[in-house]
């Protein structure tokens, strides 16, 4: 670890002292929930997402598990498909990308969006007959995933070819697998947060699926939960990243610049997702920063830090703070999930937040729960009538941005296709205005950045992208993909307005943003 806390020396030193003295380290292995919050019904709460600590106790555990049933899942399917939103999803999507060059055999795809274009596209490139679905859910109610399951059960008559990974007793765990033939069944520990869940079956089972190295993985996450353990913090890696993370907030620094090596690139979704999700609340937050090329010195503002994985950070240490870790290999990615866990639950006792609930997330569930359930909404043509396509997107959204700077940070809400090209034109668009951005495909972001552009500080300007595609019937609903991915979009839409979010929408003509240009 290198760390240079340029501009946060005095929060940085003194909470490393108030950490030693509060026995920081000794009360968090101990799950003491008074570390973040006084208030009795909280405290209980928190300890019921205390789970992950034990992660050392559980691989041992649970390893022998996932590594015979992914000998036999690989060689019995071509292709792996995780119908999941969320933590339920995310660590998987890391794997895939990390691994893909070495691994996947089968090669493993990520299902985490309502949007019929991508639904047809994944669709389009497997072999449906020899396929492993992986049905992911913490509650085993998740909307998206009950939809995307319902689809392509309708497609495979073959119950065997599923799986589930859930809590015990969701109607996931207690339905679907007794009475539908799934061909195995993994149930997660109930106190470990979506998340926070890389380390468990949600992270592992897919990736020993694609023939990952899991048990490496495992070695390489228990040597960092034993350096989170010391009490000496200037040798706890978890720790020390959470200082830095709180130092900085407390230096009015909130925005977490994530500077990666190409191999550990694909990692910043999930941080993102842990730390936007975690401490976007109650008006006070850090906003993680992926995707965004690296730029000038000149070109960041005041309120960044940087952390990075096997890159240099010297040329911006001397203005901002600075924070870098070397990996060996590709396999270390277990000890940067369970360090940064640690720096997260670290963060929230200086935010003096609960960072392990997400308070603002349901309010955009019931919303869209609102509009479903209403007959008069049902209808297609009245959800699409709530949005009107914009003859030049370009010239309203430029509009809308003027003046922009910082503090302030540019929110891209897309419901569109997440492919790489539409990642690519949003970014290029974004970057010119030399602000933070975020850029988030629904529904995915509602499970990770929506938190906190709804709970965090408000200082963002948010533009919200909706499209039309045709129809995709959702077996059993009475509503097809097209109306949910809308609906989705309009629920969220109005929580943000709720809450004095500075929103707009965008309808556009085309999925793939030919239009936008």
């Amino acid at each position: 670890m290198k760390i240079t806390p340029t501009g946060i020396e005095n929060h940085f030193d003194r909470l490393i002292k108030v950490a030693r003295n509060e026995r920081w380290v000794e009360r968090l292995w101990e799950k003491d929930a008074t570390l973040w919050s006084q208030d009795p019904v909280t405290q209980k709460a928190i300890k019921h997402r205390l789970g992950w600590l034990d992660t050392k106790q559980w691989m041992v555990q649970h390893q022998k598990r996932i590594e015979l049933f992914s000998a036999s899942a690989r060689k019995q399917f071509k292709h792996v498909v995780i119908l999941g939103m969320g933590g339920s999803s995310l660590c998987s999507d890391v794997f895939s990308h990390i691994f893909k060059m070495k691994f996947q055999d089968p090669k493993l795809f990520i299902l985490d969006s309502t949007d019929p274009y991508t639904i047809r596209g994944l669709e389009n490139q497997i072999d449906l007959q020899s396929t492993l679905f992986i049905v992911a859910s913490k509650s085993g109610t998740t909307l998206e995933v009950e939809a995307l399951r319902r689809y392509f059960e309708a497609k495979v008559t073959n119950k065997s070819q599923f799986i589930s990974i859930t809590d015990p007793h969701t109607p996931l765990a207690n339905s679907l697998n007794k009475n539908e033939g799934y061909l195995d069944t993994f149930l997660n520990a109930p106190d470990i947060g979506g998340r926070f869940s890389a380390l468990s079956y949600f992270g592992f089972v897919p990736a020993a699926c694609m023939g990952v190295p899991v048990n490496t993985i495992m070695d390489n996450a228990i040597t960092m939960i034993n350096q989170c353990h010391l009490t000496s913090i200037e040798d706890n890696p978890g720790f020390l990243l959470g200082i830095f993370l709180g130092a900085s907030y407390l230096s009015n620094k909130n925005k977490l610049t994530l500077l990666q090596s190409a191999t550990f690139n694909p990692l910043g979704i999930w941080i993102e997702q842990l730390i936007a999700e975690s401490t976007g609340k109650n008006g006070l937050g850090i906003l993680p920063i992926v995707d965004e090329p690296q730029l000038t010195e000149a070109d960041y503002s005041f309120d960044r830090i940087f952390v990075a994985s096997n890159t240099s950070l010297d040329h911006l240490s001397k203005h901002h703070p600075t924070f870098e870790t070397t990996i060996d290999s590709v396999t270390g990615l277990g000890g940067l999930f369970f360090q940064w866990q640690i720096a997260t639950a670290v963060s929230g006792i200086i935010l003096e937040i609960n960072p392990f609930n997400e308070p603002n997330v349901n309010q955009s569930k019931d919303n869209t729960r609102s509009l479903l359930d209403s007959e008069e909404e049902l209808r297609f043509a009245n959800i699409e009538a709530k949005v009107k396509a914009v003859s030049s997107p370009l010239n309203t959204m430029e509009s809308f941005l003027k003046g922009i700077k910082s503090p302030e940070y540019l929110g891209i809400l897309a419901y569109l296709e997440p492919s790489e090209t539409n990642q690519a034109k949003l970014r290029k668009f974004a970057l010119k205005y030399k602000v933070p951005f975020s850029i988030g495909f629904g529904p995915r972001f509602l499970h990770s950045t929506g938190q906190f552009h709804k709970g965090g500080p408000n200082q963002g300007r948010f533009i919200q992208l909706t499209c039309s595609n045709d129809p995709l019937p959702i077996p059993g609903f009475k509503f097809g993909f097209e109306t949910l991915k809308l609906t989705q979009a309009l629920g969220d839409f109005e929580a943000m307005k709720s809450l004095n979010r500075n929103i707009i929408n965008i309808h556009l003509k085309s999925h793939d943003l030919s239009d936008f240009s």
